[in-house]
């Protein structure tokens, strides 16, 4: 019960300095030191949370009262408790008919009332930490022994009237008695934790040293953790319950989360930390989620017959996991792909190189070779690719799927972008592998990864990367709405000639001062801190765009955050795009870069231009003004004029489409009525094709 300690148990505190003493001098009066058993505390604590579910105030709790009602019936001003009953006696009270209620609902008097409310509530501050532990033993509190609680100094301030809160270390302490209620043991800084083998105070230092012992991620109490714990996942939301890894939980955790759908429903109340599913995979994985994460439950057989951890956790509840039991849910399966190669899925740095290789789609399997042959000129390029290196900055999803650690997710994520038996049916110059996972400065440090492919044809970026992987990024990674994620696209220089680099640079860059709709559609955004839309620069040249190709470089500052990022030696970079998981999206920008290199071959296949003597050819420069003058106007035309569009449709969406016809060509032209007439064909096709 709760008590006030008597002037000789505090002198004997106060001389061992196990409790702070209050100067008699100092501003504060009234001063009183409650003893509180931990099972009060843990009951009134409880008691709060479930009044809270039905929106009702904190009241004051009878466990207090019954404490203050004995001195009330007391009737002595020589004691501090009927001092403070007396403060609110004098309190201004006319034409207060109030009838004041305790935590039962019982009628008790205005001067005990309010002195027990603040009692109630410092007693809610002092024990905030338990309130988990406080509901996984709710209907066990017999349990716990009553020699132990905390010690709580109330006081009043001044001329106030009013008792105060708790300020912290100096207010409150923990205690240990024997059963003569003596107390023989305080931590003055409330530094014990709770054994929850024995539901007993015990001090952290002394636990630790003890390898049994673990702490409970989910009551924060410690325990046993070969004897009474068990490891779970937890991909739950809640602060401190999302974890990069498996946590030791109490077995009573786990089975009063199991029950917290079924107390949820019913209306209860249901300590947060509690609230959730546990799904397992019939071996040796438990996962704990938000409620509703799963939609069926699934019976497993023979539950306590399991070899390992698990089994001997499901063998102490029989009643709860029988030889056929369905109280878990089922964990998806995680796709495996079958590789005999060993992959570096490791973090790298975000300088590391690795070795180049070109991955084209052969007759018979696929060809990988390095860079740096004489015959792999723009003729063989045109041919075989041409090659994309993409750099896809993401995050780790928290709420994901696979629920095993962040590192095993990234290598899987390596491991399912190659086919199964890797690299079986590839020849190569060299070992190596088509994707990397590296560390980037502008992602989260925790979850944040940058995967950089190899260079790999349209073609195999199209049709050969594997639907697995495509599923598996989604559901497992994001990067959409991430202002620091984006997708980044690297081109050879030599995969195109002169000329054609000349007009893949001024269809970019006439794109960007024009602010084209088309490019801010692929993209996903427009110019950024991470993409800037600046022109190029070349000093001293007429024509900026022929100077860059020509040279395959800039003048001047030349800066890496730049949308055409020409600092590297071999590639055009291309910035432009935000962060995307979804391989439609992805593969939409490889479509569009890949429309805009077969545009620049298209318009300069035709004639031979000596370009370090000669201005360039009518035909081309003829080309050249019309994109300055609308390059939407003449991209649009050239894609609505290929086969190859379905993946930017889907990107940018039928009516944006029908809006960018009708911003870019005149009212009532030929040109307007053939692509809009052109884009209801293909919304026909595509949607045909999603019916089959």
């Amino acid at each position: 019960m709760i008590k006030l300690l008597s002037r000789r148990e505090l002198q004997e505190l106060y001389a061992d300095n196990d409790l702070y003493q209050y100067d008699e001098d100092s501003s504060y009066n009234m001063v009183g030191v409650l003893s509180v058993p931990l099972r009060d505390c843990l009951a009134i604590a409880y008691d709060a949370k479930v009044g809270a579910l039905n929106d009702e105030p904190i009241q004051a709790h009878e466990l207090v009262v019954d404490m203050l009602m004995h001195y009330y019936e007391l009737d002595d001003i020589g004691t501090i408790p009927n001092q403070w009953l007396r403060m609110y006696d004098e309190l201004d009270v006319d034409g207060d008919e109030t009838v004041y209620y305790d935590s039962r609902g019982v009628v008790i008097p205005r001067q005990v009332y309010y002195p027990a409310k603040a009692i109630t509530n410092n007693i809610l501050r002092t024990v905030g930490r338990w309130h988990p532990y406080a509901y996984k033993m709710r209907t066990n509190l017999d349990d716990i022994s009553m020699n132990q609680g905390y010690l709580i100094t109330m006081k009043v301030y001044g001329d106030n009237q009013t008792l105060e809160s708790v300020s912290g270390w100096r207010d409150t302490a923990q205690y240990i008695s024997n059963n003569d209620g003596k107390i023989t043991r305080v931590s003055g800084n409330n530094s014990w934790t709770i054994d929850s083998s024995t539901n007993r105070f015990a001090s952290v230092g002394e636990l630790q040293e003890s390898r049994a012992y673990t702490e409970c991620k989910v009551c924060q109490t410690f325990n046993k953790y070969r004897t009474n714990m068990i490891p779970i996942r937890s991909i739950k939301k809640d602060r401190g319950l999302r974890w990069r890894n498996r946590k030791n939980v109490c077995h009573t955790c786990v089975i009063a989360i199991l029950n917290s759908k079924y107390r949820t429903d019913m209306g209860e109340y249901v300590d947060i930390r509690f609230k959730g599913t546990i799904a397992f995979d019939g071996v040796d994985t438990l996962l704990m989620a938000p409620l509703n994460t799963f939609s069926e439950q699934i019976t497993y057989d023979n539950l306590l017959e399991l070899r390992n951890e698990f089994g001997r956790f499901f063998r102490k509840f029989p009643n709860v996991f029988g030889v056929s039991t369905n109280v878990f849910y089922e964990l998806r399966p995680i796709p495996e792909v079958d590789h005999d190669y060993r992959f570096e899925t490791g973090l790298l740095n975000y300088s590391y190189t690795f070795p180049i290789f070109l991955t084209s789609v052969a007759q018979y399997g696929y060809e990988s070779s390095s860079v740096g042959y004489d015959w792999q000129d723009p003729i063989w390029y045109r041919k075989n690719g041409p090659f994309y290196g993409v750099e896809l900055e993401c995050n780790v999803k928290q709420n994901r799927p696979d629920y095993r650690d962040i590192h095993v997710v990234r290598e899987q994520a390596i491991k399912l972008f190659h086919p199964a038996m890797y690299p079986e049916g590839y020849t190569q110059d060299g070992s190596h592998q088509l994707i990397y996972a590296k560390r980037d400065g502008s992602l989260n440090g925790t979850y944040g990864v940058e995967f950089v492919s190899q260079p790999l044809s349209y073609n195999y970026w199209v049709n050969h990367v594997p639907e697995v992987f495509w599923q598996y990024f989604k559901d497992n990674f994001l990067a959409r709405n991430l202002g620091e994620c984006g997708i980044h696209v690297h081109i050879g220089w030599d995969s195109m000639t002169v000329p054609e680099r000349y007009v893949f640079l001024t269809i970019l860059e006439q794109m960007q001062e024009q602010n084209s709709e088309l490019l801010e559609a692929i993209a996903g955004r427009s110019s950024n801190s991470y993409a800037r839309w600046d022109s190029l620069v070349y000093r001293g040249a007429k024509d900026r765009a022929f100077q860059v190709a020509l040279e395959k470089t800039q003048t001047g500052s030349n800066p890496k955050y730049n949308a055409i990022n020409t600092q590297h030696e071999a590639t055009i970079e291309l910035r432009y795009f935000q962060g995307n998981t979804g391989r439609n999206s992805i593969l939409s920008i490889l479509q569009f870069i890949q429309t805009l290199y077969n545009f620049a071959g298209y318009i300069t296949s035709n004639f031979t231009w000596d370009y370090g003597v000669d201005a360039p050819p009518e035909s081309l420069q003829k080309w050249i003004d019309d994109i300055r003058d609308d390059v939407d106007n003449v991209i649009l035309s050239y894609m609505f004029e290929t086969d190859d569009m379905d993946f930017m449709y889907k990107r940018i969406g039928e009516q944006r489409l029908r809006s960018m016809i009708n911003n870019t060509f005149e009212e009532g032209t030929m040109a307007m009525v053939r692509y809009h007439s052109m884009l209801d064909m293909r919304v026909l096709a595509l949607t045909t094709n999603e019916e089959r």
